[in-house]
């Protein structure tokens, strides 16, 4: 089969590997999409992937073959899953047994950190354990899209950091980016009774897409932002912040933009980037929380495909560029740049 495997130092290249088999017990996937992540592209740019690495974890594809495992865990847990059935999977899966699962911490998870889809789903197929069919595997609802279902997995992410926010009605809320996964956590939020956004984003085609949920946009390090921010909260400040973007300079910006006793989710990372100075004091006084969120909650998985396939949060529109799987090196120097959105990859080969 056919993938597209990451070389150092920052290249991708279409390669023959053989089709991987679910000898292990587990589910073979014919990929019919994949989403271009924000976190395969932090891999890619800080250099963090192993030579010959499949990236690409938002996977939507119909199954091929059951092994004997994955049959039993899917039986277990009820799921009537059957070859041609199409699935949408999540790259990792928790033990649910350890001090971290325990706690409810499930991406803090060793086994959770450790699991992989093999190879990734920049390919045409791949192998999904027995433990992601009994966890992270599910079947995709009758009139939702392949590529709408690989959403689920980024979309859970959002849904698990929001109460951790604690947010009220009519609570204004800062967002520091507008890319995909700011504009998943834009939508779930507009939701919410007498929501009020800002957005931050140096891109003036995202800002102007994202305007339907939002007060207003600015570009980071307009003097207005702070003045906007004063004025809808009567000098108190934001009540929550929301950095989607892996800058530490903009914590200091978070922190000076939030109100006393609000809270800070740092839902980004950057690899390449040194530790940024935090004044303790600010923290102490204040009592800001600052807080980080990475990766879903398995629970979240089953409310994300629901909020899809009702049509209550839309994300067909976030997709801008679908190709095939020969042009995953181009996605990934173009996405890079910036341009456009979501980057869908289709390995049958529809271009868009």
């Amino acid at each position: 089969m056919r993938a597209a495997r990451f070389h150092p130092p920052q290249t991708i290249r279409i390669e023959e590997m053989p089709r991987p088999r679910p000898d292990g017990g587990g589910v073979q996937i014919r990929v019919e999409a994949c989403g271009l992540c924000g976190s395969d592209l932090a891999k890619f740019v800080h250099r963090t992937a192993t030579p010959g690495e499949v990236l690409g974890h938002e996977v939507a594809g119909v199954i091929e073959e059951i092994g004997e495992a994955a049959r039993s865990a899917l039986a277990e847990r009820g799921a009537r899953l059957s070859p041609g059935d199409r699935v949408v999977v999540a790259h990792h899966v928790p033990c649910f047994a350890c001090h971290f699962c325990a706690h409810g911490n499930y991406s803090m998870c060793r086994a959770f950190k450790s699991s992989r889809l093999t190879p990734g789903g920049f390919s045409e197929y791949l192998v999904a354990s027995a433990d992601h069919a009994a966890h992270s595997m599910h079947a995709i609802p009758p009139g939702l899209g392949l590529d709408e279902a690989t959403f689920m997995e980024p979309l859970a992410c959002a849904l698990k950091a929001l109460p951790r926010l604690e947010l009220k009605s009519g609570d204004l809320v800062l967002l520091f980016g507008l890319g995909p996964m700011g504009l998943l956590f834009a939508r779930l939020l507009a939701r919410r009774p007498g929501a009020r956004l800002v957005g931050i984003e140096p891109n003036p085609d995202r800002r102007a897409r994202a305007a339907p949920e939002l007060l207003a946009t600015f570009a980071p390090g307009d003097p207005a932002l702070g003045d906007r921010v004063r004025a809808e909260t009567e000098g108190r400040g934001a009540d929550a912040v929301i950095l989607l973007a892996g800058r530490g300079a903009l914590v200091a910006d978070a922190l000076s933009l939030v109100r006393d006793a609000g809270r800070v989710c740092v839902f980004a990372a950057s690899p390449g980037e040194s530790a940024v100075p935090l004044p303790i004091d600010m923290l102490y006084y204040r009592e800001i929380a600052l807080f980080g969120s990475y990766s879903p909650n398995p629970a979240g998985f089953a409310e994300a495909l629901a909020l899809l396939s009702e049509g209550t949060v839309r994300v067909d529109d976030l997709i801008t560029h679908r190709l095939p799987l020969d042009a995953t090196p181009e996605a990934f120097v173009r996405a890079v740049r910036g341009e456009g959105l979501k980057f869908m990859i289709h390995p049958r080969g529809e271009s868009t």
